[in-house]
């Protein structure tokens, strides 16, 4: 009986040992081109009646130069709360503490100050970002004057070429319809990699589209719970997933993330755009490292096509696609209406603008068109999402390309 008690008494102390609080700090992976500024945000989980912390954070000073603290997240936290004498020497200081010993709880992700940088260094050079304890030791007290187990999460700056450097990129479906249709649009992504959350707000014009419902969902655990709906009349949704499983899921690209049904219901020829609002839950993506990502944004729109009688969804609809796709330069249009049949094939920009047309009488087989056509328009055009539509024996279909 004796050895059971002491083995009871053993196996508590091990769990009560393993059990201590742990806080999170955090910093992202970030990439900057020579001459540019960085900002660094430096977030924190499991911030819970906290009423004071302090640390060193080191960094390479001759990659990225110390510019400038702000965003500060905790009350009365100022540029006096941080030790510059040693940024020089790659080394920034900080010290808080709560003089009122209000304990200060903080959701996950929330940005407790954030550090700017000069990128210095020359292309493919990198800076780490690491929490160091010297001279200031790393140490965050609770509520309870108890010191917390303090889990950092280091990561670094590259110096990229000119223009921004991104991790993945998301990208609305852009889709036409007649007044009254529905529409199914979906989100998708690109170099969806070791993903552990994702969230954002998605914006539309109510006067031009109304949501209907929520489809289908491309993440493990995603359904409508996910999803706010209550600001969808003033053009919003918001969204809100994580990885339970905290592993990081991996996505095909161009997988949908979701897909939402709206029916249009504006004027025959307006568009509605899909963006990407910063409000009321800004856009934010992380990695299973809770790595903070930089994402490159693509907007999509919706419009309202005119009524000519065409059949809109005839599941007999003649094939057309192109190839690469997404492509840089040129991209290759195919299509098989049928030999001898009247075609006309339409470049659309995402404003609903007509860049290209072409008619012709399609021969035997699948026909091809280059777009670009070949000279300067090639290298003019910008990336982003274009709608090529081909209208043919009174029928319309349509597909989406994307020039990086």
């Amino acid at each position: 009986m004796k050895k059971r008690i002491l083995s009871f008494c053993f196996v508590l102390c091990l769990a009560l040992q393993f059990s201590f609080a742990s806080v999170s700090l955090i910093m992202p992976h970030l990439s900057g081109a020579n001459g540019a500024q960085v900002t660094v945000p430096v977030k924190v989980k499991d911030f819970i009646n906290i009423v004071s912390m302090q640390g060193t954070i080191d960094f390479d000073p001759t990659v990225i130069v110390y510019s400038s603290v702000q965003d500060f997240g905790l009350p009365g936290m100022n540029t006096g709360n941080f030790g510059t004498a040693q940024v020089s020497n790659g080394k920034l200081l900080f010290s808080w503490f709560d003089g009122s010993l209000n304990p200060n709880t903080l959701p996950d992700s929330s940005v407790v100050f954030s550090i700017t940088f000069t990128v210095s260094g020359s292309q493919g050079q990198n800076s780490v970002l690491a929490f160091s304890g010297t001279p200031t030791a790393i140490e965050i007290i609770n509520s309870s004057m108890n010191p917390e187990v303090v889990i950092t999460v280091p990561d670094s700056v590259l110096v990229s070429g000119a223009g921004p450097s991104y991790d993945l990129t998301l990208y609305y479906d852009t889709i036409a319809g007649t007044q009254g249709s529905n529409v199914d649009v979906s989100l998708r992504a690109l170099d969806f990699i070791n993903i552990n959350s994702v969230q954002g707000t998605i914006h539309f014009d109510p006067a031009v589209a109304t949501f209907s419902s929520l489809l289908t969902y491309g993440l493990p655990g995603m359904s409508s719970g996910n999803f706010g709906t209550t600001q969808a009349g003033n053009g919003k949704i918001t969204f809100s997933w994580a990885d339970l499983s905290l592993e990081g899921q991996d996505l095909p690209d161009h997988t949908p993330l979701f897909t939402i049904r709206f029916s249009l219901t504006g004027p025959q020829g307006s568009n509605s755009p899909l963006g990407f609002a910063t409000s009321p839950t800004p856009w934010e993506v992380s990695d299973s490292l809770f790595n903070t990502l930089n994402v490159d944004t693509l907007a999509g729109y919706m419009r309202v096509e005119l009524n000519v009688g065409m059949n809109e969804h005839d599941d007999d609809l003649m094939i057309l696609t192109n190839f690469p796709n997404p492509f840089n330069g040129q991209t290759t249009i195919a299509f098989n209406p049928g030999a001898g049949v009247s075609y006309q094939l339409t470049i659309l920009n995402v404003l609903g603008e007509c860049l290209f047309s072409y008619a012709d009488i399609a021969h035997e087989g699948t026909n091809t068109i280059q777009w670009p056509q070949p000279g300067p328009a090639v290298t003019e055009m910008p990336a982003g999402l274009y709608f090529c539509r081909l209208e043919a024996a009174g029928q319309r279909t349509g597909c989406m390309m994307i020039l990086e």
